[in-house]
């Protein structure tokens, strides 16, 4: 069973890559594998809680993007709040969690080191890929993609209004059933009282 929750390792691995190197956008392989060590380190560190998860009504600090070959990013929103992300994704987790996703091997997995104990990008020369071409179309991605859920985040929102509205209605007409239910119950009372009552004496 996790210790960590993915969607905390992915939020939490961009954050690593976007305040230590500068990067908005990881390979989802990458997170994966940055996840996956994670849990390595934990259960070797005989740590075997797992992270609450907390419920909130925030946006999410990422969105996925596809690559020309098919490759899967994560990518973070450009106007996206760092100070509530860090709150949210560092200062929430465990600490024995930020030790974990600080070791060498989990840092490795995307592109990041250790250096006189502060984490730092790893030189063009030790990246996985240091390939200028995928920066570059890496960045075009992203806009498209960001223009993309611009028109899908309006998309969705005219489609929850109708559906708060649709409900509204459901409501009101609920509502004023009830109402006319209770005049004509409330009026049928009224009428039966008016009614004289004929008792029958039973005579011994």
């Amino acid at each position: 069973m996790s210790m960590l929750y993915c969607e905390d390792a992915y939020g939490l691995g961009l954050l690593y890559a976007y305040i230590h190197a500068g990067k908005k956008m990881v390979l989802k392989e990458d997170l994966d594998k940055f996840h996956e060590i994670i849990e390595f380190n934990l259960r070797n560190m005989n740590y075997n809680e797992i992270t609450p998860i907390w419920y909130d009504e925030d946006p999410s600090i990422y969105f996925v993007s596809e690559g020309k070959n098919g490759e899967i990013y994560y990518v973070l929103y450009p106007d996206f709040d760092l100070k509530k992300a860090e709150s949210k994704y560092i200062g929430c987790l465990p600490l024995e969690i930020l030790v974990a996703s600080q070791m060498e091997n989990a840092l490795n997995s995307i592109d990041l080191k250790k250096e006189n104990e502060r984490i730092v990008r790893k030189k063009p020369n030790e990246l996985k890929i240091p390939n200028c071409d995928f920066v570059s179309n890496a960045k075009v991605t992203e806009i498209f993609c960001s223009k993309d859920h611009k028109k899908l985040q309006k998309e969705v929102n005219e489609q929850i209004e109708k559906g708060r509205q649709k409900e509204a209605k459901a409501w009101i007409d609920a509502k004023n059933f009830t109402v006319n239910a209770n005049q004509e119950n409330s009026q049928e009372s009224s009428e039966i009282k008016q009614k004289p009552v004929r008792i029958l004496r039973k005579f011994k």
